[in-house]
């Protein structure tokens, strides 16, 4: 910025200097006024403070009032970047989500089954609060969600799609109830760090249609008018940064920090469904905290579709969106108290999340809350063999095929499908794949090439591990008595030690009796056709070693046997 001022000064005072002071001043006084001037602004440019510049001055002053802004957001690079010191959450207060939707055909047990499916569709870990759920309704779905089906016809005719772990979530008491009739927004008696869950609006993204929370936090003196520009600040960053974390803090008095997750998963199926898919996490200051209770440090901000605003939502679509919405916040929730706790974000699950999304959307495709309004589906399945749809059909699903940046290939779908109990895979021999509904049987008529050349790599390890331990036993052989012995006779007069020929193995059996020295013929060669003989014998050792040296070089027995035959015929007519 100096560098800038500086060199706009420079052109300024040029053009000063050669057409404003030779009209205004004598020209005597010229030199020093340009002086003089030069010093002031030089000066005025180099003690310039970055931050308050005359651009950030302004805007300063152009900005609106303190509750209804927001600081920029500061994007979560690493575990440093968060200043504050933000609360762990150990507790969710887990109220009904789309109650009040006016879609046909979906009742209360509906919505909080999908909530609960879509919370617990992730293995729990350690930064998961434990749920605290509103008692009749919620419970009732929890029990009809971990009822196993009776039979086959069961299990097809039941809407199962989207089921997770539950049994994990409870062995381990994870979701609990709260059998009480009236549920307040805030517990005066918390006893642990809870946040608490408020189904907003999704066209202003305010409290003005939760009369319980607007209430309690008027009563504790917060602006309740500021948390809905807040909201829509936050909603349009997260929207920008899809499946993130993102945060401001100190956004207006009384909130320590807000923090946002955009899953563009909860309107997939339904044209985007605008102002779903951000949940808002809202960290309230010590001394801000409802109730007076140290422990309720936040307030959890979702809202839920809804007929009047969102164009086209059948109660199929209205139940995969709650779904999402339910995952949304316990992904939410479970980033936050990595956070939290130091520990910084984790890729490693969320790239299992999206597998568990794309599942999820498999199985809702063939379940009978879409099949009831989708007639291309009802009509492939009705043509199918044995129920058996090609797997590109539901590869094209659209809630699949908006899912991340990329499509969704055969592979990620088939191994995502791997732990559903919904539907059924198989793969034949040519690569196609097919699915149906069932009780999650997989089939895999034709192995993966990664398969196939990790299995030839370990016969051909095997094998070669034979061969060295047989090359082991024949020298632990040679080693003993009789292997010396055997060396002796089979390989006396051998300058070079024994070993084993490549190819086929040596068969001494049919071998003929070797031949008798004849007492009456002097059979040796002259000395110098032995000095020649032997002489050519070495060259073509010396040949041979060198181009096989990890060869046996030594003639077997029956060409040992030819050749001396050859010289012994040489030697009776050179006689």
């Amino acid at each position: 910025a100096q560098t800038t001022a500086a060199q706009a000064l420079a052109t300024l005072l040029w053009w000063t200097w050669q057409r404003v002071l030779p009209l205004c001043i004598e020209p005597e006084v010229k030199h020093q006024v340009l002086a003089l001037v030069t010093w002031a602004v030089w000066a005025l440019v180099a003690n310039m403070d970055p931050p308050k510049s005359w651009k950030t001055r302004w805007a300063a002053k152009k900005a609106p009032s303190a509750s209804g802004s927001v600081r920029p957001l500061t994007a979560p690079l690493a575990d440093d970047s968060l200043p504050l010191s933000v609360p762990r959450i150990q507790r969710l207060r887990l109220r009904l989500l789309g109650d009040n939707t006016d879609v046909g055909g979906v009742s209360t047990g509906d919505v909080a089954s999908a909530l609960l499916r879509g919370f617990t569709a992730d293995y729990h870990s350690n930064a998961d609060p434990i749920v605290d759920c509103e008692g009749g309704i919620f419970e009732k779905a929890w029990d009809g969600l971990l009822d196993e089906p009776v039979d086959f016809a069961t299990a097809l005719n039941g809407d199962r799609w989207g089921i997770g772990p539950m049994g994990s979530w409870s062995i381990q008491d994870r979701v609990q109830f709260d059998q009480r009739t009236t549920v307040p927004p805030f517990e005066k008696s918390a006893t642990q760090e809870t946040v608490s869950l408020c189904a907003g609006c999704p066209k202003k993204l305010g409290l003005a249609g939760c009369a319980a929370f607007r209430e309690t936090l008027e009563s504790t003196g917060f602006d309740v008018l500021g948390f809905e520009g807040l909201h829509r600040n936050l909603h349009t960053k997260a929207e920008s940064r899809p499946r993130e974390l993102v945060w401001v803090n100190k956004p207006f008095p009384g909130v320590l920090a807000s923090f946002a997750r955009y899953s563009p998963e909860v309107g997939a199926c339904c044209s985007g469904l605008p102002g779903c898919g951000t949940a808002v996490l809202d960290i309230f200051e010590v001394d801000k905290r409802p109730l007076g209770n140290k422990n309720n440090v936040a307030m959890l901000y979702l809202a839920a579709p809804h007929v009047g605003t969102h164009k086209g939502l059948t109660p199929g679509k209205l139940l995969c969106a709650i779904q999402d919405a339910g995952s949304n916040i316990a992904r939410l929730l479970r980033e936050y108290n990595w956070l939290a706790c130091g520990e910084g974000c984790k890729e490693r699950e969320r790239i299992g999340w999206k597998v568990i999304d794309v599942r999820a959307r498999a199985e809702y495709c063939l379940s009978n809350k879409n099949l009831q309004a989708d007639p291309f589906f009802q009509e492939q399945l009705a043509n199918a063999k044995d129920g058996w749809l090609d797997a590109e059909l539901v590869r094209g699903f659209s809630p699949i095929l908006m899912m991340g940046e990329k499509p969704i290939t055969q592979k990620e779908l088939l191994d995502a499908l791997k732990s559903s109990k919904f539907l059924d895979t198989k793969v034949i021999s040519n690569g196609k794949a097919f699915l149906r509904r069932g009780t999650g049987v997989h089939e895999n008529e034709r192995k993966d090439e990664a398969e196939e050349e990790k299995t030839h790599e370990k016969q051909e390890k095997a094998e070669d591990q034979k061969e060295q331990a047989g090359d082991k036993k024949e020298k632990a052989e040679d080693k003993t008595e009789g292997g010396k012995k055997r060396k002796a006779e089979g390989g006396a007069g051998d300058e070079y030690p024994k070993r084993r020929a490549p190819g086929f193995a040596r068969d001494t059996t049919d071998m003929p009796p070797p031949m008798m020295k004849n007492s009456n013929f002097d059979c040796r060669p002259r000395d110098a056709e032995r000095e020649r003989g032997s002489q050519r014998h070495r060259e073509r050792d010396r040949r041979h070693k060198d181009a096989h040296s990890h060869f046996d070089y030594r003639p077997r027995d029956a060409e040992r046997y030819r050749g001396s035959q050859r010289h012994t015929e040489r030697d009776r007519r050179h006689k």
